[in-house]
């Protein structure tokens, strides 16, 4: 893959992030801590971008990275709760927030990992995002009257679905030494540059579907 196109890939999170701003007065609030992961991944990748390339050289970027990954974690659980996943079961919420920010500090400052990537820390929220998904989407499939495909909140399931869980399979290959082989850890790169690709064009369709605020809200 050239750079130029790695480049495309990297910043095709910025397509569903300036859709979502430029929508953002007529969608429902109940898709902000979406939107607001969105926005910020894509500042990231900005920040990112400048911050490895600043100087003419090559820097890591592990740290920011780390501390998006956080973010990242509690936004998108924030995200389910505001689609009642948790209305039976409030505790659980406060639950996995409390365990996303003990288990990110233990690996990050205990494990002496912010400087490198949190292994451990993304395969948890990777397969919680992954359980989470699939709840919501069999809802949405049971419910769903009309076009599936037209449904944003089934199109951001199956988005996390795809990403997260190859994120959590890549992650174990990681943890096993796989990664050890440069052409395999070429290998995994770019697959997880096509399936954040993918994903971020869903997430962009899933913008384009979100429903409008009430009219009266509108109006007030």
């Amino acid at each position: 893959m050239n750079y130029t196109l790695f480049t495309i890939f990297t910043f095709s999170i910025s397509i569903s992030a300036i859709l979502a701003w430029i929508r953002l007065n007529k969608i429902d609030s109940t898709y902000y801590p979406f939107i607001f992961c969105i926005s910020i991944a894509f500042c990231v990748e900005l920040l990112s971008y400048i911050f490895t390339h600043a100087g003419g050289t090559t820097k890591s970027n592990a740290v920011i990275y780390n501390i998006y990954a956080l973010v990242e974690a509690l936004l998108i659980t924030w995200q389910f709760e505001k689609w009642n996943l948790f209305y039976r079961f409030k505790w659980l919420f406060r639950a996995l927030i409390i365990s996303f920010a003990v288990f990110w500090v233990a690996e990050c400052f205990f494990f002496d990992a912010i400087h490198s990537t949190t292994s451990y820390f993304r395969f948890y929220y990777s397969a919680v995002i992954v359980i989470m998904s699939v709840n919501v989407l069999n809802k949405e499939l049971m419910t769903e009257t009309k076009n599936i495909f037209k449904n944003s909140i089934f199109l951001i399931c199956l988005a996390f679905i795809i990403y997260y869980f190859f994120e959590a399979i890549i992650v174990i290959f990681w943890l096993y030494g796989y990664g050890k082989s440069v052409d395999f850890l070429v290998r995994l790169i770019l697959i997880t540059l096509y399936l954040n690709f993918i994903a971020n064009l869903i997430y962009a369709l899933a913008v384009l579907w979100m429903p409008r605020k009430n009219r009266f809200l509108l109006q007030y």
